[in-house]
């Protein structure tokens, strides 16, 4: 496959909202917080807002997948993984996250 990303989104943000939970979806989006934060078991993570400038969502990056990739504010990225609900509504938990590749093309300033 050619393209920024290995992966295509197959839902835009407020479509996800309405998966069941546990269901997978992958997402794109503009990084608009981001925050590391510790598990209960020392474990760091990282709590994210995306959003698609439609909807947003949280999405939870834990130990494996925030070793490869740490996102950071104002990053485009693909996410994959599982919708999650609780009390702060939903979020996507996340198993893959990617950066968009500008190639030769620079974001804008």
């Amino acid at each position: 496959m050619s393209g920024p990303f290995s992966l295509e989104p197959d839902a835009s943000i407020a479509e996800a909202v309405t998966r069941r939970e546990s269901t997978w979806v992958t997402i794109g989006g503009i990084v608009t917080a981001a925050r590391t934060i510790a598990m209960p078991t020392g474990a760091r993570a990282a709590r994210l807002t995306v959003t698609d400038f439609h909807a947003s969502i949280g999405v939870l990056v834990l130990g494996r997948v925030l070793e490869q990739i740490e996102p950071q504010v104002d990053e485009v990225i693909l996410v994959a993984g599982k919708v999650a609900r609780d009390a702060r509504g939903t979020t996507i938990v996340a198993q893959l996250v990617e950066r968009y590749d500008w190639g030769d093309l620079q974001p804008p300033a």
